[in-house]
């Protein structure tokens, strides 16, 4: 008895939803759709566990591939599979888009990107440490200065953390969003858009530090 596993049909068919034109991703729902079985349920296609090929159909199989009837064996449903299978569906028919699930853009790492280029920004806390700079002839601004030159407002990185409880909180299905913990250095280390507001935060020291040493 052969066992074919078919989760991967339904990651096959949210990446191309995600990184390639429609037309391709019309062609990859047909996997999902056939890896499906219609038992149990008249709103919803059940995904089982794997597929199975009765062993009076081996030989016949080998001969012509892709003609034997499989047979669904195991968990009916498959919670992981009928999870995918449930998403893949939701997005293909236009009730959810990649971004909402992915806010952060995770998605487009295999993108080619430019080379990186580190930029460092230091800003003054109030005009003493900016004349104190100054003598060492460091021209910085001060948070109010930045504000009325460019419209972008600087908070201490916990501020982003408290912004970060409210990604994914939906007090329909009981989430809470994400945990107010440490904010890394790569999080602070871009602009974010708040309404008609621009955002900037401020790394922990404690991330300064231990850049600083790992990268010495």
């Amino acid at each position: 008895m052969w066992y074919c596993f078919k989760d991967t049909s339904c990651y096959s068919f949210q990446s191309s939803h995600s990184f390639t034109p429609s037309n391709s991703s019309r062609s990859a729902s047909r996997r999902p759709s056939e890896i499906t079985t219609q038992v149990l349920s008249r709103t919803c296609c059940y995904v089982p566990e794997s597929y199975s090929l009765p062993i009076d159909a081996i030989d016949a199989e080998i001969a012509y591939p892709h003609t034997q009837t499989r047979v669904p064996v195991g968990a009916l449903p498959h919670i992981w599979g009928q999870s995918l299978y449930i998403l893949a569906s939701i997005i293909y028919e236009g009730l959810l888009l990649p971004g909402e699930i992915d806010p952060l853009g995770r998605r487009m790492v295999t993108e080619p990107k430019p080379d990186l280029s580190v930029q460092v920004v230091l800003v003054a806390e109030d005009n003493e440490i900016k004349q104190q700079l100054m003598e060492y002839q460091v021209e910085v601004q001060t948070f109010e200065e930045i504000y009325n030159e460019a419209g972008i407002n600087v908070y201490p990185a916990k501020i982003l953390g408290q912004l970060y409880r409210h990604l994914g909180a939906c007090e329909k299905l009981s989430l809470s969003g994400r945990s107010t913990g440490e904010i890394g250095i790569f999080s602070t280390s871009q602009f974010y858009r708040l309404g008609d507001e621009t955002l900037a935060f401020l790394p922990q020291v404690s991330h300064i530090i231990l850049n600083i040493f790992m990268f010495k």
